[in-house]
């Protein structure tokens, strides 16, 4: 298994939180699969999926605020996110 830290910055500061991508090989080469998740942060990402060289990606979860939301954590998530609503951002990525 590959765990990969990522940190969401937005003009230099930390305000997204801290957050891992998880992968875990088939052995064979064929399948990887994927899960997303929160280590800090006032976002909390949760999701999973799996690549395979026929199907290719396909990744889903949601983003959703731990605390209060703030204006600029709510502008961030209306903008990025095609399905939000009552503070949480519903994500499909297939490619």
């Amino acid at each position: 298994m590959s765990q990969q830290k990522l940190e969401l910055r937005l003009d230099g500061d930390s305000i997204f939180g801290s957050h891992v991508i998880r992968m875990r090989g088939s052995g064979s080469g064929s399948k990887v699969d994927i899960e997303l998740a929160t280590l800090e942060g006032p976002l909390r990402l949760g999701g999973r999926g799996n690549w395979t060289r026929s199907a290719g990606l396909a990744v889903s979860g949601t983003v959703e605020h731990v605390a209060q939301p703030t204006p600029v954590l709510t502008a961030f998530l209306k903008g990025m996110c095609t399905d939000y609503r009552d503070d949480r951002c519903r994500f499909e990525i297939r490619q």
